[in-house]
């Protein structure tokens, strides 16, 4: 390969290329996803990067078999067999295998996700995503509703501002 004179990398890698040309500048992303708007610094990062897109999960556990895409999310995953909770919260006791800063934010009352629809702050970002999905169920559903009742429109957008004005 041109890029990174490296001929395995690329080729396993299929569409992972420099968008840009070389630059010597200090902090310039260089590398740029094909699939997505995101770059990186290096090659390396890229590569990481282009698993979320095609699937490739590298690292396997060698007890259950599970892989990931990261050497570093196998290796917390390995305290699941272990049985070791290595965290300890110095307020209530309780041990975890990882993400004690998640659990201390019960203690702290820290949300720091906030749902840009409605505002309501939730303390972990699975929590956020599963209840920002309320409010896309609810569009759809209102969308659907007022299809069914609305003016007839040939423009997409004209029946989205209907479902919008449902009430």
């Amino acid at each position: 390969c041109i890029i990174c004179k490296v001929l395995s990398i690329c080729s396993h890698l299929g569409s992972a290329r420099m968008r840009t040309p070389w630059r010597s500048g200090i902090g310039e992303k260089r590398f740029s996803c094909t699939y997505c708007d995101k770059s990186f610094m290096r090659f390396s990062q890229l590569k990481e990067h282009l698993r979320s897109h095609t699937g490739e999960k590298p690292f396997s556990c060698l007890q259950c078999g599970r892989s990931f895409t990261k050497q570093c999310n196998l290796i917390r995953h390995a305290v699941v067999h272990s049985g070791e909770k290595p965290y300890e919260c110095s307020l209530c006791g309780k041990c975890f295998t990882h993400h004690l800063e998640i659990h201390q934010r019960i203690h702290t009352g820290e949300k720091p996700y906030t749902c840009d629809t409605c505002g309501k702050c939730f303390s972990q970002r699975s929590n956020l995503r599963t209840h920002q999905r309320t409010h896309k169920e609810a569009l759809s559903q209102n969308f659907v509703s007022c299809l069914c009742s609305g003016p007839q429109s040939n423009s997409f957008s004209d029946l989205f501002v209907v479902a919008g004005n449902c009430s």
